[in-house]
This record gives structure tokens, C-alpha cells and sequence, in this order.
């Protein structure tokens, strides 16, 4: 097929890549006997340190990074200027090269005083003090999570989340493990294992897995706000390639202070890295918000995120808060994502994008996660296209996939939606969260096209859900909001509901698929008050919604970490394939499976591994 990719506006995304020639080649190589940041950077003679390469680096250069371990944090001093001109730093091919931001700790550590005495309630306790020259002007041990928003917070939403509010934003690790931080020390004197910081952010005290002898372990502690970030703003085509980078003690966002920080530059390449142990952000791409944050200027955006593995990442995995505009994420694998517990105070995503126009976000796998989003688009995102992705295993008090008052075009199609849950765990739910564990979830919106997407089972109440649950707050300079949704050609089975209208009027569901044997009042309207559910048969009568839309019986299997789909119907649905209908030649079917594939589906069953390129399927209908 074609490698045009057609966005809601009807014009193509645009690509770019990394054309330059590189004129030199610099080289880093700790593990080299020879290395040294007083080399010339020759294979021969390599440098020490990577920081070294970042601060000679001009256009049309690169540097190879060698097989070690580097503990250091990384700031480029320049960028590149332009496709043909860029600066590049990759990994020597086949060799493993990890940054880290964190320090080797090796105590001298001893029984801690906390435990002795009337305190005496557990064994294993110890405690040590942090050497002060792993800091250097900055201490996370030091820095709290704590802002005064959350001083405002209702009691029942705030006391789940002592650790987290109370807490240092710092991570510790045991073997490559990490360790719960407490915010207070008795909570380490029953039969746990974590640590709690003392006021100074020097001395910890910390319990093992077990009680064990810290002696006999790797304890690492986060030292670093981040890893590879430039010190200056705003530098642009800068290459980054085949490398990892873990362990680093940033700020819950805003503001944007992520493990790899593109510090608001444009048309970088980030590309078969592996990210983990952030403390709350991975990457960020964006100009960020907030004051201080620079005008946004026209050639903000353009990034280029592939083949990345992102996990354990404590907030979002990708952030981009504004300045993301033409940016292309694509093939990342995102897991393990949200492990702060805040989706209940904002910002928590695999990927979180601010104002963004024409994105175009595909073929990654969002699964495992807790506590986030799996695609949060949030406020005033223009013709952007989240199409042939896989969302699986998520628990979430949003949606896998949500759009956040945004009032134009932005396509949602040929995603394979898996098992979402409802996120939330309180007693007490916030007033936004009045579903919870949603496939698609469109809130104060225009012009959502959710389209040839399989959506499977989980406990969230709805698949589809485009809603107004802040219709009071307001976006664009308007609250007239919730009109001009088109969902078509989608499948729902195992769902609790099907799908939810803010308002009737001005929006179409069609030609989709439900399951043969209905749960109970699978439709919603929310306006005119009160909330309205209804079977089929009144959703179709009384408000002309999905009259070609058809029930047949699916079994579905699926496993997140193979991405094997295995499906069986009763019988191919035969109905047309679109609201405007597809040309003939369209081999496109119902969902995400082609027509063959559900022809096989109903003849004994059909195995499809996802994700994948699926043709030219997209939405037929084109929304005002």
C-alpha cells in the first residue's frame, strides 16, 4: 500500500527523516582503556564521557556511544539545522549502553534507631546517610512532590495518596527493583519493605525485601533530576537512537522535566530507546504551559517518536504540553505506566498531548497500566489521527482513549480496544468521574470520528462514550459543544453499555456491530436532562440512531504481550461498510478485520497478530 496517511482535514500527514550525511563521527567508550575526555573522540582514542561529545557536537555531526553503564546527565549544546543537518546520538550497533541518573550506594549503613526500643515492631530496619557529593545542585531526596493544589483537595481523595503528596520525588532501587517510599517512618516498622527520607534529604532509612543484608544487594538512588536534556531551549533536529535510559528523580508535571527532555525543541527523532524507572515523566516533546513557558513559534513540533520501549514511568510515559504540532508517534511499545497513583489529580497518560494539530499516532501497544490513560489528547487538539493501535489491560477512571474539549476534527479508528476497567479505587468518586474505564472517551467536544475500532469486554461502563461532563467549563471560547460525532463501523462485544451521547442532536452511530445477547439499557443520551437509557429498539425508533447497525455473537481471545488475536462469529456481517459506503475494491470490513478475515472468522475462526498496517480504512463520513 501507499505510505500516504490521510488526516481528518483530507490531507495527507506529513513525513520527514533524518536525510543527513555526517561529515564526522566522534566515539564514547568508558569501558575502552584508553578513554579519555582529553581523547580527540576516535575509535581509537574515544571519549570518557558522553557529556563530552554533547559539548563539541556541531550540524552534520554524530557520536557512536559503546557498551558501559554511564551515570551522568547529558546536555547537548547545540542542534541541528535541519532534515539534511542534523546532530545524532546513537549506540554502537549490537552493544548495550544504558544512562543512568542515579548512584551506586554503598552505605556504610546500620541498624536504624527507629526500630529500637518501644518502636522495636519489626526487624531489618536500616539506616544510612546519603554522601553530599552525589549532588550537585540539585537533591530529589531534598525536593518534595507536595503543591499547594493539593492542600484544596477533598480529605477522602488526598489521604489515599500520603506517600505520594508528602513524599520526595526520588526513586531508590534494589537489584533494578524499586522500592515504595513512605512519607512516614512507622509505616516501616510493621512487615513491609520500602523507605522514608528524613527533612535533611540525606539521611534514609529503608527496609529489604525480606529484611535482608543491604550489604548483599545493588541499592541505587535517583541523584538526577533528569538524563539527557539540553540545557538551552528551544534546540531542534537532534537524533536519538538504540539507547537506555532509566532512574531519574523529576517533578509530577507540570512543570515538563521529564528523564529525556527535548526543553520545548522542535523535530527531534527519538527512536528504538528503551525508557523506564522515571519518576513521573519519560520523554517530554513539548513547549510546556504554565508561566515562563516561551511563545509558541511556527516550527514547534515535528517529532518523530518510534520503536521505543517505555515502561514503568511514574506519571505519563510521552508528555508534550503544547508546542507538539506535525508530530508523528508511531510503534512504541508503552507499559506499566501510572504507578504514582495521581489519574485523580491530572496528567497521567502513556502519552499525554496538549494542544496538538495534526498528530498522527499509530501502531503502538498500550497495555499493562494502572492508574492512566492510555492516549489523553487534552484541550483544543486539531486533526490529529490515533488509528491501528492496541489498548489492553488498562485500568483507568478515564479512557484508554480520551479527548479532552477539543472542538475540530480528530479521527479515533482501527484500534483494538482490550479489557479497560474502571481505574478508580475511592469510596468517594470525584464528580468527572462518572464512568470510568472506557474504551473511547470524548468529553466536550466537536467532531470525533470513532470508527472500525474492536472494542472487547472489561467493567468500564461504556465503549463509546462522547459526553459533556464539563459542558459547564467551556473551550474555544464556547460551550456550545457534543455535536457532529460520527461512530460507524465499529464492533462492541462483552461490553457492560455500548455507547453515550451527551446530546442526541447533531451526532450519528451506524453501521456498527453489538452483540447478539444485549446488556441491559446499552444506550445513553445525557441532554436534556436527566440521563436517558434505552434498549436497541428506542435508540433506533425514537432517536434514528444505528438503523443498519447489526447484533451478531463474537468470541474473542486475545494476549497483551503477544498481541494475538484469535476471533470466531457466528456468521459475516454483510451489512454495508460504511456510512457513505466504501469503494469496491475496498477489501475493508467491520471493525479491524478486512473482509477475507471475517469470512474466515465465521468458517471456523481467524488468528491475526496486531498490530498492523490495515489498508486505506478510514472514516467515510466527513463531519462538518
Amino acid at each position: 500500500m501507499s505510505d500516504e496517511v490521510m488526516m481528518p482535514d483530507g490531507v495527507p500527514f506529513e513525513f520527514w527523516d533524518d536525510e543527513t550525511e555526517y561529515a564526522k563521527t566522534y566515539h564514547v567508550a568508558r569501558e575502552h582503556p584508553a578513554a579519555s575526555d582529553e581523547n580527540p573522540g576516535t575509535d581509537e582514542k574515544p571519549f570518557l564521557t558522553i557529556s563530552q561529545a554533547a559539548r563539541i557536537l556541531e550540524p552534520g555531526e554524530k557520536v557512536v556511544i559503546h557498551q558501559g553503564v554511564y551515570r551522568e546527565e547529558v546536555h547537548p549544546a547545540s542542534g541541528g539545522d535541519g532534515s539534511d543537518s542534523m546532530i545524532a546520538y546513537e549506540a554502537a550497533p549490537g552493544e548495550d549502553v544504558v544512562i543512568k541518573g542515579s548512584r551506586v550506594w554503598e552505605g556504610p549503613f546500620e541498624e536504624s534507631y527507629l526500630q529500637k526500643g518501644r518502636h522495636g515492631h519489626g526487624t531489618g530496619l536500616m539506616v544510612g546517610d546519603l554522601p553530599p557529593e552525589f549532588f550537585h545542585g540539585f537533591n530529589p531526596f531534598l525536593a518534595s512532590n507536595m503543591r499547594g493544589k493539593f492542600l484544596t483537595m477533598a480529605e477522602d481523595w488526598v489521604k489515599p495518596r500520603t506517600d505520594v503528596i508528602m513524599g520526595r520525588q526520588t526513586m531508590m532501587f534494589v537489584d533494578g527493583e524499586p522500592l515504595r517510599q513512605y512519607a512516614n517512618y512507622h509505616r516501616l516498622l510493621g512487615d513491609v519493605s520500602g523507605f522514608w527520607v528524613e527533612r535533611s534529604g540525606l539521611r534514609v532509612h529503608f527496609k529489604l525485601p525480606g529484611g535482608v543484608d543491604p550489604a548483599a544487594h545493588t541499592i541505587e538512588v535517583t541523584t538526577q533530576q533528569q538524563v539527557f536534556v539540553p540545557k538551552e531551549r528551544r534546540l531542534g533536529y537532534i537524533r536519538v537512537s538504540r539507547l537506555q535510559m532509566e532512574h531519574s528523580g523529576d517533578p509530577i508535571s507540570p512543570p515538563q522535566r521529564a528523564l529525556l527532555s527535548t526543553n520545548y525543541g522542535n523535530h527531534w527523532i527519538i527512536e528504538d530507546c528503551r525508557i523506564r524507572h522515571a519518576h513521573a515523566l519519560g520523554m517530554d516533546i513539548g513547549t510546556g504551559f504554565g508561566p515562563g513557558r516561551p511563545e509558541r513559534r511556527p516550527d514547534d513540533g515535528g517529532h518523530i517518536v518510534r520503536r521505543n520501549h517505555v515502561s514503568r514511568c511514574g506519571q505519563c510515559g510521552l508528555a508534550g504540553e503544547r508546542g507538539v504540532n506535525g508530530s508523528l508517534v508511531e510503534d512504541n511499545v508503552f507499559e506499566n505506566i501510572g504507578d504514582l497513583d495521581i489519574e485523580w489529580e491530572e496528567e497521567s497518560g502513556c502519552l499525554k498531548l496538549h494542544e496538538c494539530d495534526r498528530g498522527l499516532i499509530r501502531r503502538n501497544i498500550f497495555r499493562h497500566t494502572r492508574f492512566a490513560c492510555g492516549v489523553w489528547l487534552d484541550f483544543l487538539c486539531t486533526n490529529n489521527r490515533v488509528t491501528n493501535n492496541v489498548f489492553a489491560d488498562l485500568r483507568t477512571m478515564l479512557g484508554a482513549t480520551y479527548f479532552e474539549g477539543s472542538r475540530q476534527k480528530n479521527w479515533v479508528d482501527n484500534n483494538l480496544y482490550w479489557k479497560i476497567e474502571n481505574g478508580d479505587h475511592r469510596e468517594v468518586q470525584p464528580p468527572w468521574v462518572e464512568h470510568g474505564g472506557l474504551a473511547v472517551d470524548c468529553d466536550s467536544g466537536e467532531g470525533m470520528v470513532v470508527a472500525h475500532n474492536l472494542i472487547v469486554g472489561g467493567h468500564g461502563r461504556y465503549g463509546i462514550s462522547l459526553h459533556l461532563q464539563q459542558h459547564e467549563r467551556g473551550f474555544g471560547g464556547t460551550s456550545d459543544i457534543c455535536r457532529n460525532h460520527t461512530v460507524e463501523n465499529n464492533v462492541l462485544t462483552d461490553c457492560r453499555k455500548l455507547v453515550y451521547f451527551g446530546r442526541m442532536d447533531e451526532n450519528l452511530s451506524d453501521n456498527n456491530v453489538f452483540p447478539a445477547e444485549m446488556p441491559d439499557k446499552p444506550f445513553t443520551v445525557r441532554f436534556p436532562e436527566p440521563d436517558t437509557e434505552m434498549d436497541l429498539e428506542r435508540w433506533r425508533d425514537e432517536f434514528g440512531q444505528d438503523k443498519k447497525s447489526v447484533q451478531l455473537d463474537i468470541e474473542a481471545e486475545f494476549d497483551p504481550d503477544t498481541c494475538v488475536l484469535k476471533l470466531k462469529a457466528a456468521e459475516e456481517p454483510q451489512q454495508p461498510t460504511g456510512i457513505d459506503g466504501f469503494d469496491a475494491d475496498d477489501n475493508t470490513g467491520m471493525g479491524i478485520l478486512s473482509r477475507d478475515e471475517w469470512k474466515k472468522a465465521a468458517e471456523g475462526g481467524v488468528e491475526i497478530t496486531l498490530p498492523r498496517r490495515l489498508g486505506t480504512a478510514s472514516p467515510s463520513r466527513e463531519m462538518s
